[in-house]
């Protein structure tokens, strides 16, 4: 089954007990933006060398981070509709 967005959050183990019930996403989003580039940076610096020898995994992550952060009401939207 292909499926999109944050669908994968259905398979989660307290998906069932959410589901219909209000959610108060205000945490969730008040922790995206205390995360700061500076912070950000931070926690790249601090991965092992020997980690990213082959891979740039931090800096994918560091964007991902960085977009879901510039796309909170986005996210707290999709995650509104799949708890409905």
């Amino acid at each position: 089954m292909d499926r999109q967005g944050l669908e994968f959050l259905s398979d989660h183990v307290f998906y069932d007990e959410l589901k219909g019930t209000p959610v108060n996403l205000d945490r969730l989003t008040g922790a995206f933006e205390a995360i700061t580039d500076e912070r950000l940076d931070e926690w790249v610096a601090a991965v092992p060398d020997d980690w990213n020898v082959r891979s740039d995994a931090a800096l994918q992550i560091v964007t991902y981070l960085k977009q879901a952060r510039e796309n909170l009401d986005g996210i707290n939207s999709a995650i509104g509709r799949l708890l409905r």
